[in-house]
Order: C-alpha cells, then sequence, then structure tokens
C-alpha cells in the first residue's frame, strides 16, 4: 500500500515537474523572440543593416507568422540594397495577412450562425 502511493506522488512529481519546464521553455521562448525583434529594430535605427537583417531573421525563425519581423526585414533588405529579397518578405508578410484574413473570416461567419439560425 505505501509502495503504490509513493509510485502515485512520485508520477506526480514527475508530471509537475515535466510541465514546469514545458511552460519555462515556453516562456524563453517567447521572450527570446520579442528580444530579437526589439534588438533589430535597434539595428536598423543605428544603420547596421546586416545586425538588423540577422536580428529579424532569428526572430522570424522563431515565429513565422510574425508579420512585422518580414516587413522591417524588408526595410533592412531595401535599404542594403537587396530588392529582390525584400520584395519576398513582402510578399511573405501580405501572405500571412491574407491567410491570417481568411481564418477571421471564418471565424466571423461561423459566429453569426447561431444568429442565423434564431432568425
Amino acid at each position: 500500500m505505501l509502495d503504490q502511493i509513493l509510485s502515485l506522488h512520485t508520477e506526480t512529481l514527475a508530471l509537475i515537474i515535466a510541465l514546469f519546464l514545458a511552460l519555462v521553455n515556453a516562456l524563453v521562448g517567447a521572450l527570446r523572440a520579442e528580444n530579437w525583434f526589439k534588438l533589430g529594430k535597434k539595428a536598423l535605427a543605428a544603420d547596421n543593416l546586416t545586425g538588423a537583417i540577422n536580428y529579424f531573421t532569428k526572430e522570424i525563425m522563431d515565429n513565422p507568422k510574425n508579420v512585422s519581423a518580414y516587413l522591417k526585414r524588408a526595410e533592412a533588405f531595401e535599404q542594403n540594397g537587396e530588392s529582390d529579397k525584400a520584395q519576398e518578405d513582402r510578399e511573405a508578410a501580405m501572405a500571412i495577412n491574407a491567410r491570417t484574413a481568411q481564418v477571421n473570416g471564418r471565424r466571423e461567419k461561423q459566429a453569426m450562425i447561431p444568429t442565423l439560425q434564431a432568425q
């Protein structure tokens, strides 16, 4: 009986530790991503174009749906004379916005269904 209680407590403790570590990892990732973007903006403001491009690239790797990071990196590419890459980033930002708008449109339509059914 005591063995069963200890086993249950050990499993519970292991689960709590695993959840805690997952939470910490998620928070660190979010903070790191936020910092990459801020560092990119600072580098861009200081005309450190290579640094800005690198920071915005790291932000995009951590958060591939961050439209602002694509647009800022496009700005850095443009100032660095890399118009083709700048255009690719602007197109990527527009594609993300289009997908987001499409998803939001579906959600709005789904939210209207109960209202329409009640009429």
